[in-house]
């Protein structure tokens, strides 16, 4: 059960289970060659056009809060320098065990045993989002671990225009269920990385039809048409404007500057 309300200018997702590392173990399942299959093809998806044009090509590349490391093997395979970092140390040994060439170790990305300036960029998808009191420890250490000039791509929830006309107060209780995610407008994340010592690059969106399908009950009926469903998601999630101004998920591109 999952329900979505607004608070103080964020969207606020309250489900049964709060996003523990618990949680996470359990949420990724078993690890099998299907999980690596497309990554081990350097497959980035959505994600293709923002990785191209902006991470570096020479230098270390972090990927903060990796899961299993799909998108970690992906760069890899693409000829980037990239390790991987993840709270679950479970997963973690899981990955290690299953696919030793995939460099992921355990660590928690609000403060990482490094030393200062160690990467050339950082890349966290999805994951500042789940701290109840807020994303700052997040940015913040990516700041501390970057080189100056450093490239952050930093993607959260997106609390875009549909889910404020959709989601305007609680439909349900709220006592009984855990806090589990943030979405956050565009303009208010922009805000924080600049507070930590950023300057925003870009803006990206992606994964438009989940969020269509999650926001719009009408809109999950096509998804099980057979025919229509696949070919009117791929048409979706292929228009950059649409992604950018529904995507579930914001992408932001930023480059460490000096602390305010």
């Amino acid at each position: 059960m999952r329900i979505k309300y607004p608070q103080a200018g964020r969207l606020v997702y309250s489900d049964a289970s709060s996003a523990t590392r618990s949680f996470w173990e359990e949420h990724w399942g078993a690890l099998d060659e299907r999980t690596f299959a497309l990554a081990d093809q350097g497959y980035l998806q959505w994600l293709e056009t923002p990785f191209r044009r902006h991470l570096p090509r020479q230098g270390k590349i972090l990927e903060a809060g990796c899961g299993p490391g799909q998108v970690l093997r992906a760069m890899q395979v693409r000829g980037y320098e990239t390790e991987g970092v993840e709270w679950a140390a479970d997963l973690v040994g899981r990955v290690n065990r299953f696919r030793p060439d995939i460099p992921i170790r355990a660590g928690d990305a609000t403060a990482l045993e490094v030393p200062d300036g160690s990467y050339r960029a950082v890349v966290s998808l999805g994951v500042a989002e789940h701290r109840r009191d807020g994303p700052e420890p997040f940015v913040r250490e990516a700041w501390r671990i970057l080189e100056p000039q450093g490239t952050l791509l930093m993607s959260v929830p997106h609390y875009h225009w549909l889910r404020r006309l959709r989601y305007r107060r609680p439909d349900t209780p709220t006592e009984r269920l855990d806090f589990y995610q943030y979405a956050f407008r565009p303009e208010e994340f922009a805000a924080i990385l600049q507070a930590q010592g950023f300057r925003l690059v870009a803006r990206y969106g992606y994964a438009a039809w989940e969020s269509l399908c999650e926001d719009l009950p009408a809109v999950r009926s096509l998804e099980r048409l057979p025919l229509v469903g696949p070919r009117l998601q791929g048409l979706v999630n292929r228009l950059p404007g649409l992604s950018r101004s529904t995507g579930h998920m914001a992408l932001f591109v930023a480059t460490k500057v000096e602390r305010p």
